[in-house]
C-alpha cells in the first residue's frame, strides 16, 4: 500500500532520487531504455551510452534545480473532479508555477503503466524543466522567452513489497515517462488523442497548477523542513528544502463575498480560464466550475498587454508611547 505523503516527503523525496541518479544501477537502467529507443530523447547519432548519461545528466540538473511544492489530499480531490471537465489545453509559460519545478501530490492521479498494460500506478511526483530548443535549461535569471519547451518526468513510488522483490531502494521515487511539452502555442492536448496517459497527466498537473493561483480556492503556506534534513541538503550542495504547500482553502459564506467594486475598463483585456465558486442556496453548498479563458471590456478599446501595479497606502505604525505617528 502507498503511504500518505506530506509535506514532510518533499525534500526526501527529491535527495533520495538525486542521489540514486549517481548510481551504476540508475546508468544501467537508463542505458536499457536508450537500447529499445523507447525515450522521445534518443539521439541516433549517438551510441546508447551516450543518451543514457545524458538522460541523468538532465535529470539530475532539473532536480537540483526544482522548487519544491505540495498539494494536498483535499486540493487533489477538488482536481480529480476538474480535470474531466477542462477543456482543450495549449500549455503557456506561466501555466507552471515556476520554470524548474518539483510536485509531489497527496492524492495521486492512477494512470496505466505502458510496460504493464493491465495495472494502474500512482504518480506521485511531476518534474518539470524549462528548456531551450536544444534541450538545455533555461537558468534561473534567464530570459524565460528562451524556454520553448518543459522537459516533464512523471514519478510513481512503489509498493514497498514490490521495491524488495525489484531490488528498488525503498522510498525513492522510480520514473516512469518523460515527455517535452512545447510552450509555442502550436500544441493542444485533448483527452482524444494517443498516447493517453501522457495526455491525461499533463491536464492533470496544469490543473493543480491553476487552482493552485486562486486565493478562494487555495491556502498557499510554506513548510521549513526539521534541521536535520537541512543539514543532509547542504552536505549535498542543494538549496535550502522550502516546500510551498498548497492546501485546499475553506469557501466563504455567501454573506462574506464582497460585491465588485472596480472602475470601469477603458481596455481589452484577456482573463485567463479559472475555477470560480457557485454557491447552490438549496443545499448551502458550494461547487467549482471552470471558466473558459474570454475577453472583456469595450471591443473598441486598446488591448492591455502589461502588468498592472496597485499602489496602497501603508497603515500608520504605532508610536511606542501607543499615540499613532509615523515613528522612526
Amino acid at each position: 500500500m502507498l503511504p500518505e505523503l506530506t509535506a514532510r516527503a518533499v525534500p526526501y523525496l527529491r535527495r533520495g532520487r538525486l542521489e540514486y541518479c549517481h548510481t551504476d544501477t540508475a546508468l544501467a537502467i537508463e542505458q536499457f531504455w536508450a537500447k529499445l529507443g523507447l525515450s522521445d530523447f534518443h539521439k541516433p547519432e549517438h551510441g546508447d551510452d551516450w543518451n543514457a548519461r545524458w538522460l541523468l545528466d538532465s535529470e539530475r540538473d532539473c532536480l537540483r534545480r526544482a522548487d519544491l511544492y505540495y498539494y494536498d489530499r483535499d486540493l487533489c480531490a477538488i482536481v480529480h473532479d476538474a480535470v474531466a471537465d477542462m477543456p482543450d489545453w495549449t500549455p503557456r509559460l506561466d501555466d507552471f508555477p515556476s520554470l524548474h519545478g518539483l510536485a509531489v501530490f497527496g492524492d495521486p492521479p492512477m494512470v496505466e503503466d505502458d510496460t504493464r498494460r493491465t495495472e494502474l500506478v500512482p504518480i506521485v511526483a511531476l518534474a518539470w524543466n524549462a528548456v531551450t530548443e536544444d534541450l538545455t535549461s533555461v537558468e534561473a535569471d534567464g530570459d524565460p522567452r528562451d524556454a520553448v519547451g518543459m522537459l516533464t518526468r512523471v514519478y510513481t513510488l512503489p509498493d514497498p513489497a514490490e521495491s524488495r522483490d525489484a531490488n528498488w531502494p525503498s522510498g525513492t521515487l522510480m520514473p516512469l515517462d518523460e515527455v517535452l511539452i512545447r510552450l509555442d502555442g502550436a500544441l493542444t492536448l485533448r483527452t482524444d488523442e494517443s498516447h493517453y496517459p501522457r495526455v491525461h497527466l499533463a491536464r492533470w498537473g496544469a490543473c493543480a497548477f491553476t487552482l493552485a493561483r486562486q486565493s478562494d480556492v487555495t491556502d498557499q503556506q510554506v513548510h521549513v523542513p526539521e534541521r536535520a534534513e537541512r543539514r543532509r541538503h547542504e552536505r549535498s550542495g542543494l538549496p535550502a528544502p522550502t516546500v510551498r504547500v498548497n492546501r485546499l482553502a475553506p469557501a466563504p459564506a455567501p454573506s462574506a463575498i464582497a460585491p465588485g467594486t472596480g472602475s470601469p475598463l477603458t481596455e481589452r483585456q484577456t482573463v485567463r480560464g479559472h475555477w470560480k465558486n457557485v454557491w447552490h442556496p438549496s443545499t448551502q453548498t458550494h461547487t467549482r466550475q471552470y471558466i473558459r479563458p474570454y475577453e472583456r471590456g469595450p471591443e473598441d478599446g486598446p488591448r492591455f498587454t502589461g502588468e498592472r501595479t496597485t499602489r496602497i497606502a501603508a497603515p500608520p505604525r504605532e508610536r511606542r508611547n501607543g499615540g499613532r505617528g509615523r515613528g522612526r
